[in-house]
């Protein structure tokens, strides 16, 4: 099973030039993270981008809410990692599920479960 966090979801949305990394994702079974719907949208909305494709591609994954549990041990890791609080319920997600992360997002490079995809230059959110 396979999250693919909000980075590699808007990259693409947006058709980035890391979008075809995210190909092979896209063939394992996603778990999609309520966070990661909202932060998705959040981008497409502010960047005028047409949500629909994707979301409708974010609704074939499996839809993980968050849970008290889920609440807790996000805050556990965010505290151990340093990661902000959507980071940490995201990757809460990945662990609690036994699934692999794919991102850019640098700051998760280096922990367990991880696929890190290192961006050609530098990004904008």
């Amino acid at each position: 099973m396979v999250v693919l966090d909000s980075s590699g979801w808007i990259e693409h949305l947006r058709q980035g030039p890391e979008a075809e990394s995210f190909d092979e994702a896209f063939d394992a079974p996603l778990l999609v993270p309520s966070i990661v719907l909202a932060e998705v949208r959040r981008f497409a909305l502010l960047n005028d981008l047409d949500f629909g494709p994707v979301f409708a591609r974010m609704r074939k994954g499996v839809p993980a809410a968050l849970d008290s549990n889920l609440a807790l041990s996000a805050a556990d890791l965010g505290v151990r990692h340093r990661l902000h609080l959507s980071d940490a319920i995201i990757y809460a997600t990945t662990l609690a599920h036994d699934a692999t992360l794919w991102t850019m997002d640098e700051h998760f490079e280096k922990l367990p479960q991880v696929k890190y995809i290192k961006p050609r230059k530098k990004r904008s959110r």
